[in-house]
């Protein structure tokens, strides 16, 4: 049986178990080797199947959680298969990536920014859980170890791709190695402006995340790990400059919109400070992130990723989170 007809057969199962009835043929979204998506035209509407690659399976228990603690953040999950990470969900509506593009409303982006630093300070009781589902942790204190294995392991040479075309030179490596005191400097000042770490998505930009009947959602949750929340803001940001190519002003408004979020921990001097901090070293977090891509597809899809994991290291070396 292949794998498309694997996930039509458990669509079909959860289908019934839930009452819904299909009412067309299941169509795909994307076929790629990080993640099968599927449209199911329902009697309920459109719903979507996902399975994400192997590396990335913790994302179904991950978004169903996430959809039972945050109800009015996240599309309803009708059914999740855990071990594989399959996901079973009701539309999420239109992305705010596609209306911005019919009419850029930056009220839109600022309620997404607020809304989004609510629910990353609702998830903080949730720490222990999301470890348990095995949400990956890239906490300030492991960030300096992390980064020394990356640049020591065995699999350096294929990941980063040591000395070949849009990877890392051996140049660039013995400076990456010279910047471990900078990493561990970086993360002990971060942590001291005190405010609390969470739940980070990886992957944070307009395209993921929707608008239906006026609620905002927060979609496609995979890439996600524990971290210092300032890293999604760098996301959202170096979106909204490079697709968007918001100017400074616009960039400090929404940059201040999702920090006022965070005034009860500092002032917003003192935010905007951390966030600077956090830039950088979002930019680090996210190389991890390719990483896992990486070395979860097979040989013959990594040429597909490969650059991209260099491309964020050198990101963080150079300390340019908003540069093309």
């Amino acid at each position: 049986m292949s794998d498309l007809q694997s996930y039509a057969q458990w669509i079909h199962q959860q289908a019934t178990t839930a009452d819904i009835q299909l009412t067309a043929a299941i169509e795909p979204v994307k076929l790629s080797a990080s993640a099968t998506i599927l449209r199911v035209p329902s009697d309920r509407g459109s719903l979507f199947f996902k399975a994400p690659m192997a590396s990335f399976a913790f994302e179904g228990k991950l978004t169903a959680a996430l959809a039972r603690w945050f109800p009015a953040a996240l599309p309803r999950v009708i059914a999740v298969e855990e071990s594989f990470g399959w996901l079973l969900m009701e539309d999420a509506g239109t992305t705010l990536k596609q209306r911005s593009q019919e009419h850029f409303e930056v009220e839109q982006w600022v309620t997404m920014l607020r809304e989004f630093a609510r629910l990353q300070q609702a998830a903080i009781q949730h720490m222990a859980a999301l470890a348990e589902i095995g949400v990956p942790d890239r906490r300030l204190n492991k960030l300096p170890a992390l980064y020394q294995e990356l640049l020591t392991a065995d699999d350096r040479g294929a990941v980063l791709l040591l000395d070949q075309p849009d990877g890392i030179t051996s140049a660039d490596l013995n400076e990456l190695h010279a910047a471990v005191a900078q990493v561990k400097a970086l993360c002990t000042q971060l942590t001291s402006f005190n405010i609390p770490e969470t739940l980070h998505h990886d992957d944070f930009h307009v395209g993921n995340v929707t608008v239906r009947d006026d609620r905002i959602m927060f979609i496609d949750w995979g890439e996600s790990c524990l971290a210092h929340p300032f890293f999604s803001l760098m996301l959202a940001l170096r979106y909204a400059k490079l697709v968007f190519n918001c100017d400074d002003a616009r960039l400090d408004e929404l940059r201040d919109a999702y920090l006022e979020g965070w005034i009860d921990y500092a002032s917003l001097t003192e935010l905007r400070q951390a966030f600077t901090v956090a830039a950088q070293l979002g930019a680090l977090c996210r190389t991890l992130t390719w990483v896992q891509v990486a070395r979860g597809v097979g040989a013959e899809d990594r040429a597909e990723y490969a650059d991209a994991a260099p491309y964020w290291l050198l990101t963080f070396l150079r300390n340019t989170p908003f540069q093309a």
